[in-house]
This record gives structure tokens, sequence and C-alpha cells, in this order.
């Protein structure tokens, strides 16, 4: 479609009061400077004084919200234009929201989202542009893509009737959501108005221009630099991949279900240049006839820690042929003809690969698989990637919660992982007290970690600060060798509860290795302008959930030092006395992680049951009191129950197959033999999260 008026709008943080737009220096960042620096990775520069403009800018100030506009001379479709790079560049450098609009004849529109570095969210009137596969989300998935952007306060402002509190920002986004679905210039305008941004910022054009004008640009294309020596290819394991959890719980094995076909992906990044050949070699040790059908390669743009569109740029594929796929140590596959280019020059050209490989299951047995990938051919230097464990798992404890006829892959798994004992856990979940439960938390780990900090292992510190969904975050990692860990200064303040860190993850391993072999996560309730009031009236004040984990293998524990009994025994000291909502220490295939902004967490009992969390309205709302105090996030053979959740089950039936004792503030129950699981299930049954 001719588009006549396309435009980018990005979110500025909120000035101080009297601040005028035009004081950018005195913000944190230059909004202006980022810009022009923006432009300059796309190759254009200020015109100099002896020089004729061939590209005009101009930004202007937008709406309440203060977005910063600009208009682009040169700009043509969504797709083909620069303002789509820019946003990425933007809103990634500023940390916030941008939108790219486009209105043009008969009505017809764009709106494409974009936060922190990435594209989000898009609508769209009629075809969508043949030049990008934007990214579309709907229902609870895109409310909380909206609030991460805008902030829950934004939608909660719109609901009809408002009256100033906080009643349900999810449910008024839908229904602003929904209402926007319209074709035409109504249906741009609805979009605006849900983001805060004026509609006549996104009718206007580079030539249309009146008032609020912040900055104007006339730009020349910047000459193109010669590259001093030839790009080198590199290719990389992303082990940051959050997609493809079965990797990081080598040596121990990932399950597997019996006789089932399942397929295996190892990400990687490729930079410097583009790969028109390769070797791969696929290594494997197995037991019990795993079969390997397909392996194969697909290569995506990638941009901002995204994949830019579905369709792959090249592709490699080929069945095993029947005499190899169920007995060779070693798959070897060759290509010539890849076809992933050299990118464009000016341009990062970074890729994404996905290597795949489809293996069917044998009735009982376990493999290892471990491929090695050469760009350029068997000569070049050999990427070993991280090896893969694989164990055919037959649950002998089918949850109560999870529905046995449930054919989702995702809950058939979190069944299996269950049931494998791939890792040592500890956790508990306790009001937030402040000062003195981080205390006697410090204490306790201080006296777990001690063996641990005799050895040459290192700890990956990972901490965040979040105040609220509309909020940047601050992000920090830091590398410490495990025998001055807690002599360093960064340890007190893990724990002070003045630094308002709501995220603290520590990963203990090998100095090389792409995941720890144990570890430790802090995670506080997430927070928002509204918190004081919803822990009033709902949650009832905030929580601290607290886990160790280690992995459930000799090599791994001998290298931590770590005597699972012993470190469990001191777990239980500490939280018989530390007054939990709810706590447990169990063996399955989880590494413990909890709800952050923008990714909620499910346990493996949780993850099992019949339930649609997001359907229901309830992802977000499990590390609320009010949700703790009631229901149980995990049924294991050793737990421990606070009072209000011990006043629903009855004691004496539990005494027929567990140790019963009670603690300072609820019960401990332990089974007698952890068969009996299924019994302890149906005594715990009124705090079970069950489907209704």
């Amino acid at each position: 479609m001719a588009h006549y008026a396309t435009s980018l709008h990005i979110l500025l943080p909120k000035l101080p009061t009297g601040l005028r737009l035009s004081a950018f220096a005195r913000v944190a960042v230059d909004p202006v400077a980022a810009v022009e620096k923006a432009y300059a990775r796309e190759g254009w520069r200020r015109a100099g004084p002896d020089e004729t403009a061939t590209r005009h800018v101009t930004l202007c100030k937008s709406g309440v919200r203060a977005f910063l506009s600009v208009y682009d001379s040169a700009t043509a479709s969504p797709g083909a234009g620069i303002l789509p790079e820019l946003a990425l560049s933007l809103s990634g450098a500023l940390r916030t929201a941008a939108i790219v609009t486009s209105l043009g004849e008969a009505g017809l529109f764009s709106f494409v989202l974009f936060h922190r570095g990435q594209q989000v969210d898009a609508a769209f009137s009629g075809a969508r542009p043949a030049q990008q596969d934007w990214l579309s989300v709907r229902g609870q998935n895109q409310a909380a893509i909206w609030h991460a952007a805008f902030g829950r306060a934004h939608f909660a402002g719109m609901e009809a009737g408002n009256t100033g509190r906080l009643t349900n920002p999810a449910a008024a986004f839908l229904a602003l959501a929904g209402a926007a679905a319209t074709a035409g210039d109504a249906g741009l305008a609805a979009w605006c108005r849900l983001a805060g941004l004026p509609v006549a910022a996104a009718r206007l054009d580079a030539g249309s221009v009146g008032a609020a004008v912040v900055a104007r640009m006339g730009l020349v294309p910047a000459p193109k630099k010669r590259l001093a020596t030839k790009r080198r290819l590199v290719l990389a394991f992303d082990a940051g991949a959050a997609d493809y959890p079965y990797h990081g719980f080598y040596p121990a094995p990932w399950p597997v279900q019996a006789s089932a076909t399942r397929s295996f992906v190892w990400p990687l990044t490729c930079s410097g240049g583009g790969l028109r050949r390769f070797r791969l070699v696929l290594h494997i040790d197995r037991t019990g006839g795993f079969v390997v059908h397909k392996v194969s390669v697909a290569a995506y743009g990638f941009r901002h820690g995204q994949l830019t569109a579905a369709a792959p740029l090249a592709q490699f594929g080929q069945t095993v042929p029947e005499d190899e796929a169920a007995t060779s140590a070693d798959l070897c596959f060759d290509t010539d003809s890849f076809g992933l280019r050299e990118p464009p020059p000016g341009i990062g050209g970074e890729y994404a690969l996905l290597l795949r490989v489809d293996i069917t299951a044998p009735p009982a047995g376990a493999a290892t698989l471990t491929p090695t990938l050469r760009a350029g051919g068997a000569d070049a230097a050999p990427l070993i990637l991280p090896t893969l464990k694989l164990a055919v798992t037959k649950p002998h404890w089918a949850p109560v919660v999870a529905d046995p006829l449930d054919e989702l892959p995702a809950r058939r798994d979190a069944v299996l992982r269950l049931n494998a004992p791939s890792v040592h856990t500890c956790v508990a979940i306790l009001p937030d007290t402040g000062a003195d439960i981080r205390d006697s938390l410090r204490q306790a780990l201080e006296i777990c970690l001690a063996p641990v900090s005799r050895t040459a292992l290192v700890a990956a510190v990972h901490t965040i600060t979040h105040r609220s969904a509309g909020m940047a975050e601050a992000r920090s990692t830091q590398i410490v060798p495990m025998r001055s860990l807690m002599q360093d200064r960064l340890w007190r303040s893990l724990f002070d509860a003045a630094s308002g860190l709501q995220t603290v993850r520590i990963g203990i391993g090998l100095a090389d290795a792409p995941w720890p072999l144990a570890g430790f996560v802090m995670q506080t309730t997430l927070r928002d302008e509204f918190s004081a009031a919803l822990e009033q009236s709902q949650a009832g004040g905030p929580t601290l959930a607290a886990a160790g984990w280690a992995i459930a293998e000799d090599s791994a524990l001998s290298l931590l030092r770590l005597d699972v009994a012993t470190a469990r025994q001191g777990f239980a000291a500490w939280v018989r006395h530390a007054a939990p909502l709810q706590a447990w220490t169990a063996d399955c295939a989880w590494v413990p992680d909890f709800d952050r902004y923008g990714c909620y967490t499910l346990t493996p009992y949780e993850a099992a049951a019949d339930i649609d969390w997001y359907g229901r309205g309830l992802a977000g709302t499990l590390t609320d009191r009010a949700w703790l105090r009631r229901r149980l996030r995990y049924v294991a053979p050793r737990m421990w129950l606070g009072w209000e959740m011990a006043e629903l089950v009855d004691a004496t039936t539990l005494t027929g197959f567990a140790k019963v004792m009670e603690i300072e503030d609820g019960l401990e129950i332990t089974l007698h033999n952890h068969r009996d699981l299924a019994r302890l299930e149906k005594a715990l049954l009124p705090l079970l999260p069950l489907k209704v």
C-alpha cells in the first residue's frame, strides 16, 4: 500500500516536574543524541555547512506521556524503511518502548511495538507487509508484554469508571485491545490510545510537522569505511537461550518418554560473515537402541537477541540411513551449499543457527549426544557443542493434579521431570520480614557453602534491581572465585534489604563451563506503584523465595565437595525456625526459578497440573501470600507447612505413613517411604492446585 504517514515514536522516561523536554542534557540519556547515533549506525550523519542534505529528520514532542516522535522525509513502508531498525536500536539503548506507525490509502495501517531492543507486538489492517514477519501476540501474553512496556498503572487508569484504584489491569487491557481490533483510521487511533500516543502524531508526515519541534537534522550518507582486516567467522553456542532447558542438567540426564520421538535443539550464534559449507559430526553413546532419524541446521536473521523472521535464510536437513540410525557412534554430515550469505556492508551481521536432532527413545536405556561443527569443512577448527544426556524415564508417580489422558507435551514432560532425580533441591517460601530473615538465610547458606568455598570453582553472581513493571531494571553479573565469595564485600550486599535487589542468582561451577553445577536463588515479590495497597488488600504482604540446588550426579557432587544429606540437615534446622509459608526438599529435573518481570515460572508440579494458568489469570499471582497460604506449589517426601495450611490438614491421617512434627509456626512432614506420595497428596487435597 502507498503510505502517506510513517513515523517512529519513542516513549521517554518521566521527567522531573518543571523540566522542559528541550533540557535533555539533564536526563540520564539524551534521546536526541541517541537518535543521531542510531542514524549513524545505519550509515547517515549530519550534513556539514557546505553539504546539501538528502534526508531531513524532524523530532517532536508528542503527548502527555512524553513521546519523542521521529519524522523522516525518506521513509517508505515500515518493512522497507529505516524506522524499524531505529526502533530496535533506540528501544534497546534507552531501555524503553518504541512504536512504528504507518497509515496509508483506504485507511490501511500498521502499528508495530518494540521494547528494550526487541519487536514484541504488531497490529495491521489488511495484509501484512511482505518485507517483515512481525511478531503479533494476543491474549494474556499480550497483556503482560504491554504492561512491561508501558506500566500496569497506565492501563489501570484507562478502566471505565476509574476510581484511582488498581483492580484488574490485565482485564482492562484485554477489553481495550479487543476494541482496537478494527480497520481503518479508527483502528490505528484505538491502538494509539492504548499506548498513550496522540493519534495526531501518527497521522503526520515529515512535510506536515508543525508545533512542538524539538530538533531538526539534515542528513547525508556517511562514507563507507573499509575494513582493515577480513572479518573472521565466529560460531558460538548460545548458553543463554531459555527455550531449551534440557541442556542445563548435564552430567545428570534429562528424562524422555519410552518409545517417543523428540526433537532436541542446540542454539548457536554466527557472526563475522556468512556460512556456505560446514561439516557436522554427531557422536552418540547409547544403550537400549536410541534411533536418530534426522539432523538439520537452519539459519535465521538475529538482532538484539531475537529472530527477525520465522522463515530461515538457509537450511540443511538429512535423514539418517536405517543401517546407521540405531548403531553408528558417529554420524557425519557435509554440505557445500548451505547458502548463508555474507551480511550486507555496514551491518553487524549476526545470525542464529538452530541445530536440531530428531531421536526416538527405546523402551529403556540412556544416550549421550555430542555434536561437533566445523565451519568451512573438515580442516576447520571444531566447535564442540555441549553434551546432552537423555534417559528413558517411566513415571512411578503420576500426581493427582495431572490429567492421565492429557497429551500436551509440556505436561507430559513435567510429569517425567517429577520422576527424574536429576537435581537435589531445597526450597522455602517465606513472609519477607526484611533484614532478620535475610540475615538468618545468609548465615545458613554460609554453613552450607563452607566445603564448596575450599574448591577452585567460581560463582557467577547475577542480580536484578527492578522496582516495577514499568520501570527500567538494573542487571549485574560478576564472576567471583568461591574461595573469596563469602569474604567479598558483594556477599553481604546480596542480603541487605536496603539494596532493593529483587533477584539474586548464584551459579557455582567450572570457570569454562556453560552451566553451573549448583546454585542459589533468592527472589522477592514483584512490585509496582500500587504494591502497598495490594499487599494490604489482596496479597497480604511481600514474600521471599529462597532455593538451593545441586546436580544429582557423583562427579558433580565430588567437584563441589558437597554432601547432600548434611546440606539438607542444615536446611531443615534453619527452616524449622524461619516460619515458612511452605517449604520442601525434592529430587527432580528442575533448577529452581521464580517469577520475574516478563517471565512467569511454574514448578514441575504446577506445570503438570491440568490448569490453564494464563487463561484463568493466575500467572503472576503464585508468589502472592494470598495464594501461598492456601495452595501448595509442590508435593514432596519432606515438606513444611505454615500454620494456616496446617490448620486445613488432618495430622492424624498423616501419622499413618509419615513422621509429623510441630515446628515453630506449622508442621514438618517426612514420609516413611517415598512410594507413599499418592497417599500424601490425598491427605493434602484441600491444599492442591486442582482444576475447579
